[in-house]
């Protein structure tokens, strides 16, 4: 169990990484992002450094448990403050999509961290 733990909480640190440093270096998908859902460029990119910071902190798993799960916790909350801020500005499910996916594996690594400690 404590091996999949770990292989989880790598893969959520992958994938906030990615979305968290495009937002920081200003990807164009990010910046016409920030624009469709009206936030500044500098607002979003402060999420992304936030996503940032969550994924170094779930990667702490196998030397503080709590941390880790506090990390993965936080990253479910701005996921889902994500999602409901895309349905908010009227996109489609399919694009809201991926915010919620992205917080329900948040959800499962926090869950087996918490089951593996």
């Amino acid at each position: 169990m404590w091996i999949a733990a770990i292989a989880l909480s790598v893969l959520v640190a992958l994938v906030f990484v990615a979305n968290g440093v495009a937002k920081l270096l200003g990807h164009p998908k990010m910046i016409e992002a920030s624009t469709h859902l009206g936030y500044s460029v500098r607002a979003f990119r402060i999420i992304g450094l936030l996503e940032v910071f969550g994924a170094l902190g779930i990667l702490l798993v196998p030397f503080c448990v709590p941390l880790s799960v506090a990390a993965a916790i936080g990253l479910v909350l701005l996921t889902l403050g994500g999602f409901v801020v895309h349905l908010r500005a009227s996109d489609p499910i399919r694009l809201a999509a991926p915010a919620l996916g992205c917080a329900l594996l948040a959800a499962a690594a926090a869950g087996l961290q918490i089951v593996a400690a």
